[in-house]
């Protein structure tokens, strides 16, 4: 038995459009900070766990990154189906993708409750001069659909 054994999980499906850094966020957090390229994800790819510890308590997150292809999109999307919380992801030099929340989260409160835990990122952030999406919507949307909103930086380390 290890210690792993005893840890409550935490499972995490990460969704958005083709390209937004879903893969890149993912990886950056469970594996390497300072891992800086990655390539097209394909179906649903379980990344390796990472032990956190809150409010005295220890888990261990597990991490599904999935395509964003469309062709994709319902097996991504059935693979949130025994996930604890989604981490909805747009690109904010791109908006087709702020676009499409609205229909990821449509299509995961067709699979999940609409209490689900659903946290959205506009990641990207340090490509500024190509923004699209302003901070400003992102937040919008993120009290639109009752949930937390967060930037984030792909930068190299």
């Amino acid at each position: 038995m290890t210690d792993d054994d005893n840890l409550s999980e935490i499972k995490i499906g990460c969704l958005g459009d083709s390209s937004v850094g879903k893969t890149l966020l993912a990886k950056k957090y469970v594996k390497d900070p300072k891992i800086d390229y990655t390539i097209s994800t394909i179906g649903v790819e379980f990344l390796k766990t990472k032990r956190i510890l809150s409010d005295g308590n220890k888990y261990k997150v597990i991490i599904y990154d999935t395509a964003g292809q469309e062709r994709y999109r319902s097996l991504s999307l059935n693979s949130i189906r025994h996930c604890d919380g989604v981490i909805l992801i747009y690109d904010i030099t791109n908006r087709e993708s702020f676009k499409s929340i609205s229909e990821w989260i449509k299509n995961i409160y067709d699979i999940k409750d609409n209490d689900f835990p659903l946290i959205l990122i506009g990641n990207k952030c340090d490509l500024k001069v190509q923004r699209e999406v302003s901070t400003e919507e992102g937040l919008e949307a993120a009290e639109q659909y009752k949930t937390k909103y967060f930037k984030q930086m792909l930068k190299k380390e």
